[in-house]
């Protein structure tokens, strides 16, 4: 295996150069995440368009779309409810 110019730059040796290569552990956190980014989004954008988020004076919300979708789902799975959970 070559090891990269930047690597060989930096003292690394070619074992070492291995270890900074993402595995599948990386990748698969990566994309559950890429996941929950695009799921929390798209909440938000329909929670928004429902009930409009504020405002402010500079023409910016009051919350980001992900947060009003993040806040909902969160509040979701952790009120303990389940009957909310079903709708």
């Amino acid at each position: 295996m070559n090891v990269p110019f930047i690597a060989r730059l930096s003292g690394l040796t070619e074992n070492s150069a291995i270890s900074l290569l993402p595995g599948e552990s990386t990748i698969k956190m990566l994309r559950s995440c890429r996941v929950a980014f695009a799921l929390a989004y798209r909440v938000g954008i329909h929670f928004d368009t429902l009930n409009p988020s504020k405002t402010k004076k500079h023409g910016r919300r009051a919350k980001s779309l992900f947060k009003y979708g993040l806040t909902y789902i969160a509040g979701l799975l952790f009120s303990g409810d389940i009957d909310n959970f079903n709708q």
